[in-house]
């Protein structure tokens, strides 16, 4: 999520009423693009910030999406999904740098075998031929992992986030398109991610090709 840019910050609002603000957000966005065509969302961004007055992030390590966990070996996927099938991750077209895989509509992203082929990144993708509501598709994802830390509308998109959202943390990200210039399609994605894990697995990667060469 691009929560840093200048214009974001220009709408920042601190709430204690977050989904209260989180809905008007959204009606807003739907009624400025309404009213007044793609210009006007280029213009506006709101940012809402929820969180308790000591700015408590939830922790996301045990949450799931469609049962996928961060941590969740390559192992353990294969035994719940027996055809599972994985490709390797080769940037260089040389070194592994971990593997990936889809179980219906999720992407899964595993380490490589030196970190234990560990999950460290989980996206759920759903693509709309239409514009949809995101507030009842919102809504849902409230009602299992509770009120988001952040959440707003950037642009063309409409975002939230639980866990630790700024920097390499873990952290469960939802976004969902609802204009643009070019129209069609409007994807929908939910992604668990762990960036420090990331991270770490990427230097590996760097320390092996460097020590290669």
């Amino acid at each position: 999520m691009m929560f840093f840019s200048g214009r974001f910050f220009k709408g920042l609002i601190f709430s204690d009423n977050c989904g209260g603000r989180i809905r008007r957000v959204i009606d807003r966005s739907k009624k400025v693009f309404h009213r007044h065509g793609v210009n006007a969302l280029i213009l506006v961004s709101v940012f809402v910030f929820c969180a308790s007055p000591a700015f408590a992030e939830k922790d996301v390590s045990s949450v799931d999406i469609n049962g996928f966990r961060l941590g969740m070996t390559l192992k353990q996927v294969k035994d719940k999904y027996p055809d599972f099938a994985v490709q390797e991750v080769k940037p260089d077209n040389k070194l592994t740098i971990g593997y990936s895989g889809r179980v219906g509509k999720v992407t899964l992203d595993f380490t490589s075998k030196e970190l234990g082929q560990k999950l460290f990144n989980i996206r759920l993708t759903e693509i709309y031929a239409s514009k949809r509501d995101p507030y009842p598709i919102f809504e849902k994802f409230k009602a299992k992992y509770g009120m988001p830390d952040y959440a707003g509308r950037q642009m063309f998109h409409i975002q939230a986030c639980w866990g630790k959202c700024f920097g390499k943390h873990k952290k469960l990200e939802f976004r969902i398109k609802v204009g643009g210039m070019v129209g069609k399609p409007f994807p929908m994605s939910l992604t668990l991610s762990d960036g420090e894990l990331e991270k770490k697995n990427r230097r590996l990667f760097f320390r092996k090709r460097a020590a290669a060469k």
